[in-house]
């Protein structure tokens, strides 16, 4: 299990974490949501050790993530993680050996080959999505008790996603691998982790409700004679509004059933409820959570 207790962290006056609180049980995909600058890459490098918070704990299993000993078992992938000019994929796993003895160089290889890339050439001639790939082949080669993702889909093509979805949930499940990934995009995340913390405002808030969350919310789409205006959905519980022309898509607040009188009261030309995406759901949760106050706990 890892636990985050109470973590704060600032550079200089500049309060980046505040008192950040949660749980991801061992076996768990918890997903990192928050947009960029919210602070999910300083939890990160907190959370693998790399920086030491100015409050609070981070424990793997109980120990401290500062003790080289809970590391051990820890391999964390930064956004843009570093390779010399002539570093290869073969020389990097050389590298890393020196600190994963465990590190399975077949298994490596072998990872390469599905994603068709070279074992000789400089990482300096990769995209950065063959780069993500090479290290998340590394990452799969060591197989860490704990592995921390950060922004792992960047400059990922949907087949190498889709692809990376469906090793990380057959890792996970087969060696109780627990990890936590980051994203600035909930639609990466949604279809495949346990949990989720939001992290936005310097705080963490429940993610995992976010979900159960969406039956309180709807959306729809209603089509008038003239431009719709803001004023017109005034006395509404609106979340969000969009005018396309003359059609408006409006997020509220509430049971449609409840909704939808109060709709037709505005006398629309037609009106027709939408499903609610996570993004919808999410982004609207985070701005209610804020507002009131609410923090992960």
């Amino acid at each position: 299990m890892i636990e985050v207790c109470g973590l704060t962290h600032s550079f200089g006056d500049n309060l980046v974490l505040n008192d950040v609180t949660f749980q991801v049980p061992t076996g768990n995909i918890l997903g990192l949501i928050g947009v960029n600058g919210a602070g999910k890459s300083t939890l990160l490098r907190l959370m693998s050790g790399v920086l030491k918070p100015n409050d609070g704990i981070v424990l793997f299993d109980g120990m401290n993530s500062q003790e080289p000993l809970a590391r051990r078992d820890l391999f964390f992938l930064p956004d843009t993680p570093y390779s010399g000019d002539n570093t290869s994929a073969k020389s990097l796993v050389k590298f890393y050996r020196n600190f994963y003895p465990s590190l399975n160089e077949e298994t490596f290889e072998q990872f390469l080959i599905d994603y068709q890339l070279p074992l000789d050439k400089s990482l300096r001639t990769f995209s950065k999505g063959m780069r993500r790939q090479t290290y998340l082949a590394l990452a799969f080669a060591i197989l860490p008790k704990y592995l921390l993702l950060d922004e792992a889909f960047d400059g990922l093509d949907p087949l190498a996603r889709a692809k990376f979805k469906e090793q990380i949930r057959s890792i996970c499940k087969e060696k109780e691998m627990t990890i936590v990934i980051s994203s600035h995009s909930i639609k990466e995340l949604e279809d495949f982790c346990d949990d989720f913390v939001a992290l936005d405002g310097q705080t963490a808030v429940t993610g995992g409700e976010i979900t159960g969350n969406q039956q309180m919310i709807c959306k729809f789409q209603l089509a008038f004679s003239a431009v719709p205006e803001p004023s017109l959905f005034k006395d509404l519980p609106v979340r969000s509004f969009k005018v396309t022309g003359r059609v408006a898509q409006v997020i509220f607040e509430g049971d449609p059933a409840t909704i939808r009188p109060m709709l037709d009261a505005l006398n629309p030309l037609l009106i027709d409820e939408l499903e609610v995406s996570f993004d919808e759901a999410y982004i609207g949760n985070l701005l209610q959570e804020f507002k009131g106050g609410a923090k992960h706990d």
